[in-house]
């Protein structure tokens, strides 16, 4: 059971990460153009997860605080 309630946990860890993100960058992308926009805060998060992978030193540092602090480079490992 205790292993059950963990696991729980953690996704809604991630579900909570992923909204964060989710949010902050409609914020970002509203003060651009008065236009119409079409995004997906997970497909951006997933492609910024996969370059994590690649980088090295101080970017990969910044790209693990701006997908929500590593929790979401453990999720998709």
């Amino acid at each position: 059971m205790l292993a059950k309630k963990a696991k729980i946990d953690e996704h809604e860890i991630m579900r909570q990460v992923q909204a964060d993100f989710g949010l902050e960058l409609l914020r970002e992308t509203s003060n651009f153009e008065k236009e119409s926009k079409v995004l997906s805060p997970i497909s951006i998060s997933m492609a910024l997860a996969m370059c994590h992978v690649g980088a090295r030193n101080n970017t990969a540092d910044e790209i693990g605080k701006v997908i929500g602090g590593g929790i979401i480079l453990l999720f998709f490992s």
